[in-house]
């Protein structure tokens, strides 16, 4: 007779995402950080359309800073295996402590750069390999990151057209009116003021 297996263990909690991946660009429902609603403050945007260009400005900038912290990490985590395997083939350690090493080199720690250095590996040929390895990833967030600063340009532009034209406006209906000029009639002689 079969004996019943135990129930399976249920994860506490669930996985969740690197903390990087968790980070997103603001939106109409999501709070502004310091750093945004200090952008926010600076644009200081006085109509609806304003306010609607100034998150747009906002949420770009949230991207463009995103993004750049993405690629390198991507860098970082695939290079952790061709450093492996360059420790691996040095044989100045075994496979645990190859593996620790490659982790702490990735994770920037400058004493295990040093001992990787010293084992005869330059971390350089790691960087490359995982570069070529991502070589169309990279190349297609470069071309986004590009794309995301032209975008912000562009809102900039068109921010300032709108706010430029609305000071226009403000001033010519709230300002004084400038003194007329008398303009002669050339053909009846000089104007005659009184």
């Amino acid at each position: 007779m079969k004996q019943p297996s135990p129930p399976a263990a249920k994860p506490s909690k669930a996985p969740t995402a690197p903390t990087l991946l968790q980070q997103s660009p603001p939106g109409a429902d999501t709070p502004l950080t310091h750093a945004q609603e200090e952008l926010l403050e600076e644009l200081s945007p006085s109509t609806p359309i304003a306010v609607s260009i100034a998150r747009d400005i906002i949420m770009v900038d949230g991207e463009l800073a995103l993004l750049p912290k993405r690629r390198n990490t991507i860098l970082w985590q695939s290079a952790i295996t061709p450093m492996f395997d360059l420790l691996r083939r040095s044989e100045g350690c075994d496979d645990k402590q190859a593996e620790d090493l490659a982790i702490a080199w990735a994770k920037g720690c400058r004493d295990a750069e040093g001992a990787i250095i010293s084992l005869g590996v330059d971390p350089t040929i790691a960087h490359n390999q995982a570069y070529l390895e991502n070589i169309l990833l990279i190349g297609n967030m470069e071309k986004q990151i590009e794309r995301l600063e032209r975008r912000r340009r562009q809102l900039l532009v068109d921010y300032s057209h709108l706010n430029t034209d609305g000071r226009i406006n403000r001033t010519r209906s709230l300002g004084a009116i400038d003194d007329a000029e008398i303009v002669a009639d050339l053909e009846s002689g000089p104007a005659n003021v009184s």
